[in-house]
């Protein structure tokens, strides 16, 4: 794996975003979707997150996967100038545990 990182949001203290790139000789094997999980459960445990951001190129359909097999939503479309490109975004909200 290349990298896996979770910064907090400039807008939010408790919304965090994720990211992760891979070299191409690791796709397809599972890695991130397990190394993700790891630092979903750190953000939403240790970190006390209310939700998770992440987005991805609109050319790369393997990561639109992976962040569906994760659970995040898709909320729209953000324009990302690096690329000149309106990149799909997602959430992940943590869930809310019954007091019951």
């Amino acid at each position: 794996m290349t990298c896996l990182c979770l910064e907090r949001s400039e807008r939010n203290d408790k919304k965090y975003e994720i990211g992760f790139h891979l070299r191409p000789k690791f796709w397809g094997q599972g890695y991130a979707v397990e190394a993700a999980k790891a630092v979903i459960d750190y953000a939403f445990k240790i970190l006390q997150a209310e939700a998770l951001f992440a987005g991805h190129n609109p050319n790369n359909t393997a990561s639109k996967k992976v962040l569906s097999k994760l659970g995040f939503q898709y909320i729209g479309d953000e324009f990302y100038a690096p690329t000149g490109l309106y990149h799909p975004s997602y959430e992940l909200k943590r869930k809310v545990q019954s007091t019951r």
